[in-house]
């Protein structure tokens, strides 16, 4: 799942001013419009790795070099120790994720799509059922929760540079465009209202 945008103030600045232009759209209706359109940049911005980048970290070739330790690096910090279990441990730990992440070649953006399509968005393309992508899910603000959520569901999706940091790009632009349309809008019904009582 996604993190908030880190310009809190350009969040709610935005949103604040979405609503005055959209009237009779309650802070619900902002916050999933917000998410929806979110989860759909996160799509186009969430790049497919190719198989040949995925191969120099495969366990298989030996971990000689620093990207073939990468996976190696990665179980370390999980925890997982040579000296308890050694290559009983260690190994299958390593081949495992990179299974999961060869297996999840592509997948990641499909992740974002049902996310988007249940918090509002109109897509017609749908991720691949019974795969990981097919379980992601969104969830609507209502009430007062006042926030709505996206969780992409596909293994590796919440890594800095496979899903987290497209959707983190997806939400700022999105606050960046919403906010100029709302601008633009009052601005053009100032001008409607200064025009016709003048």
């Amino acid at each position: 799942m996604a993190a908030k945008t880190n310009n809190v103030k350009q969040w709610r600045s935005a949103m604040k001013a979405w609503i005055k232009a959209k009237r009779g759209a309650s802070h619900d209706d902002c916050i999933n419009k917000f998410g929806a359109e979110s989860c759909v940049k996160a799509i186009s911005y969430t790049k497919k790795t190719p198989m040949g980048r995925l191969n120099t970290i495969d366990p298989a070739k030996g971990g000689k070099t620093y990207k073939q330790r990468v996976l190696y690096a990665l179980a370390s910090n999980a925890g997982i120790r040579k000296g308890s279990g050694g290559n009983r441990t260690m190994t299958p730990y390593v081949e495992r994720q990179f299974s999961k992440r060869k297996s999840s070649l592509g997948a990641v953006k499909a992740g974002f799509i049902n996310p988007a399509k249940q918090l509002g968005a109109r897509l017609k393309s749908s991720p691949f059922g019974g795969g990981s992508a097919s379980k992601s899910r969104g969830h609507k603000s209502t009430g007062t929760k006042m926030k709505a959520i996206a969780r992409n569901e596909v293994n590796a999706s919440g890594e800095d540079k496979i899903g987290k940091k497209p959707m983190e790009r997806a939400m700022n632009f999105v606050v960046q465009r919403e906010h100029a349309w709302a601008i633009k809008r009052l601005q053009k019904a100032n001008n409607t209202f200064s025009s016709r009582r003048f």
